[in-house]
């Protein structure tokens, strides 16, 4: 196996999870949010088994979290070869913009889980984790990346804090994770 597609700790608690519990429907629908090039998505897809859809969200495009990155082209040519990674696998859906508005057209309770490991500044995050926490179904997930960020760690604290979750860190201190349980 490819050691990109490894699992990291979350993704593998996540594998885990959904082996034992399939789920209300037993249809599994994921999302990822910050997806630059799909190494994570290409994880999700390899390891999550039963995943019947995964949509991909990234704005693509130059933003302040990724200062280096200042150039269209460069982004142009990221989603392009996203666009043509995924373009045979049927449970992949590609959006393409402002992920809190992609959040908003989809309906409550609709995703198994969403992972997050977009922009990493603080409002961005707390942004993203509001958007998608309607979107997680009961006993759904709620995953990401770069816990060691600051506007990461504040902004995941400050969620959990206010709905009444511990957030789990990855063991490796950059990962993290917590569970929908409101409503069960």
């Amino acid at each position: 196996m490819d050691n990109k597609l490894i699992p990291r700790e979350s993704i593998a608690t996540l594998a885990r999870y959904y082996t034992e519990h399939p789920g209300p429907t037993g249809v599994l629908i994921g999302a990822e949010v910050g997806v630059y090039d799909g190494e994570h998505a290409d994880t999700i897809l390899a390891n999550i088994a039963g995943l019947s859809r995964l949509y991909l969200v990234d704005i693509w495009a130059p933003n302040d979290g990724y200062p280096d990155w200042d150039k269209q082209q460069h982004w142009d040519d990221v989603y392009q070869r996203v666009r043509q990674k995924y373009a045979n696998d049927y449970r992949v859906m590609i959006f393409k913009g402002d992920s809190p508005k992609i959040a908003s057209a989809l309906e409550d309770s609709c995703l198994s889980f969403v992972y997050i490991d977009a922009n990493h500044y603080y409002e961005s995050v707390l942004a993203d984790l509001k958007a998608w926490w309607g979107k997680i179904e009961p006993n759904g997930w709620m995953l990401g990346h770069d816990w060691t960020t600051d506007g990461v760690a504040k902004a995941v604290i400050e969620f959990t804090s206010s709905i009444g979750v511990q957030p789990t860190l990855s063991s490796n201190g950059i990962e993290w994770w917590f569970q929908n349980k409101v409503g069960i």
